[in-house]
């Protein structure tokens, strides 16, 4: 059995296309987020990724306090 050399991993996208991947991800238990960047362009398919996983999509532009530069 081959290791894999990550634990977790984290997509940056808001995407549709990446919607397979992110569900494998997903059900090999790697998938710790997706980080949308903006909320109004994240395709529908990726938003419905919530329903298998719950808390699974953050926004980044809900983080940008958290985000900034100080």
């Amino acid at each position: 059995i081959k290791t894999p050399i990550y634990s977790k991993a984290i997509l940056v996208t808001g995407d549709g296309d990446f919607l397979c991947l992110a569900e494998y991800l997903i059900s090999n238990s790697r998938l710790e987020k997706i980080l949308v960047p903006n909320k109004m362009k994240c395709a529908q398919t990726l938003q419905k990724l919530n329903l298998i996983a719950p808390h699974i999509i953050d926004y980044l532009e809900l983080k940008k306090d958290k985000l900034r530069y100080k």
